[in-house]
């Protein structure tokens, strides 16, 4: 490839590595002076990450050595001549460099060549490079497997149950099974005042051994109820606080290798005290209500300080869109929700 440095008359001082003399040959190693510069690369010490004459470019011409070797020099082997043999650092340009994706896959971040998946794919197996998704391509797709037999393992009689299902792969492959804890689903709300604070309760888990900062949340455990009504009931209960503007903030499964739990985050705004206080029971009973810059919130989540899972989306989420669209552009609070309802 053409050196692309400035030229240097010769004796000037200002010899640099890769500098071209008015000759034309390369001086990458020796200034004009003649002395090699210390650390500059040599034809023996070719550049770190340039292909050498004993590895030449996959897909380029093998190049013999005594031309490597001279074409590394800067003059071409007297046996070969240029134009018949290019040198290994410089492919032809019908043999493109490997790490170099062609024009077309240009705008992908791995190229959309195919390439050898070795041995975990079997010999003369391809991938296919990763696709590059934009604006409504971005989006999971509802799909079932068949299900040859399914049964309830375990009942608790109260939130959960333990579904057994033995799963058919659509390719015909062997059947597996997999046990699904079956969820009523749950929803969640980040209350922000004014001043953009986060409204949050501290409430024991008892699964963790932790009391956590989280917005107000619970179970849809109310048969019927709509989504919003069971965000507003859970920020009454749980912060005696209602609000008159709701949008929904983020829709997300919790852990869907394991559960149908499916949650919705809402964002409520335009906050005021309400009228009556919720009689609570249990982990509830001492929780303590706190306010906390959104930012804030945002800067202990990603320092690992906060963990409960609604906090950290919804708090996230609510930073997002703050310094993005803005919340009017949030989708209305009685948005459908296929991912609960399909």
């Amino acid at each position: 490839m053409t050196d692309t440095g400035t030229a240097v008359p010769p004796g000037s001082g200002d010899e640099v590595a890769g500098s071209v003399d008015p000759a034309g040959s390369a001086s990458a190693n020796t200034p004009a002076g003649g002395a090699p510069v210390e650390g500059a690369p040599t034809a023996s010490s070719p550049v770190e990450g340039a292909p050498i004459a004993s590895s030449p470019v996959e897909g380029a011409p093998a190049a013999s050595s005594s031309a490597a070797g001279s074409a590394a020099a800067g003059a071409p082997a007297e046996s070969t001549p240029a134009a018949s043999a290019p040198a290994a650092s410089a492919p032809a340009a019908s043999a493109p460099a490997a790490s170099a994706p062609a024009a077309s896959a240009a705008s992908a971040p791995f190229g959309s060549a195919k390439v050898s998946s070795g041995e975990s794919a079997g010999a003369g197996a391809t991938v296919s490079a990763p696709e590059l998704r934009f604006g409504s391509g971005l989006a999971d797709v509802p799909t079932s497997w068949d299900v040859r037999s399914s049964e309830t393992v375990h009942a608790t009689g109260r939130v959960i149950s333990v579904r057994r299902d033995q799963v058919v792969p659509p390719a015909g492959g062997e059947a597996f099974t997999r046990d699904v804890v079956v969820h009523p689903g749950a929803v969640g709300v980040v209350a922000l005042d004014e001043n953009h604070r986060m409204l949050l309760v501290r409430q024991y888990r008892h699964p963790v051994g932790y009391r956590l900062l989280e917005p107000p949340a619970g179970l849809l455990d109310v048969q019927g109820e709509a989504y919003r009504l069971g965000a507003e009931r859970e920020l009454w209960e749980e912060a005696a606080t209602k609000a008159g503007d709701w949008r929904v903030l983020v829709d997300a499964f919790t852990s869907p290798g394991l559960t149908t739990e499916a949650v919705r985050i809402f964002l409520a705004r335009e906050l005021s005290a309400a009228d009556e206080v919720y009689d609570r029971l249990h982990e509830e009973a001492d929780m303590e209500t706190v306010w906390a810059p959104l930012e804030d919130v945002v800067k202990a989540a990603l320092a690992g300080d906060l963990h409960n899972p609604l906090l950290v989306m919804g708090s996230l989420a609510a930073w997002a869109a703050l310094h993005g669209e803005g919340f009017d552009a949030l989708r209305p609070a009685d948005s459908p929700w296929p991912a609960k309802d399909h």
